[in-house]
């Protein structure tokens, strides 16, 4: 479990046309995180479709299984307002990894977990942290949970 902390580590997107042109939800120092869609199905597959990077879950996933998890990250967003979200390298654009905050019913309560995969060339260079500390913040400063919790 996480502790509230009030620190900064991303700008929220504010610029309404900015946000919709990109669908951008956080800000970090080298990445920027939106919402995922269909057209992320082969970004997804980078790292759904490797074992490694999928250890914790119970298989690795195919094309329809990767569609079915931005569908439900889809209902996610319009039912929560949150989810996972697709992370991309600023300068570059380039598909990085997902993260974000997901609603998870854990023991018949409501949890908001704190989760990310990242695309294993990327993996050692800090991304997950940095987009996993600004979803963190973000979660307490802005959307006021007084919890978040991750799971192994």
């Amino acid at each position: 479990m996480f502790q509230r902390k009030f620190c900064k580590r991303y700008r929220k997107v504010k610029n309404k046309k900015e946000r919709d042109e990109k669908m951008e939800v956080l800000e970090t120092e080298r990445m920027l995180l939106r919402l995922m869609t269909e057209e992320d199905s082969d970004n997804l597959l980078q790292i759904f479709s490797d074992s490694e990077a999928m250890r914790y879950y119970p298989s690795t996933k195919d094309l329809e299984e990767t569609r079915s998890w931005i569908r439900w990250t889809s209902k996610n967003y319009r039912e929560h307002g949150i989810g996972l979200w697709a992370a991309e390298l600023r300068e570059t654009n380039e598909f990085v990894g997902q993260c974000g905050l997901i609603p998870q019913e854990i023991e018949g309560e409501l949890e908001i977990e704190l989760g990310y995969l990242f695309v294993r060339k990327h993996w050692g260079k800090g991304l997950a942290t940095e987009a996993a500390a600004a979803c963190k913040d973000y979660g307490f400063n802005q959307l006021f949970y007084n919890r978040l919790i991750s799971t192994d």
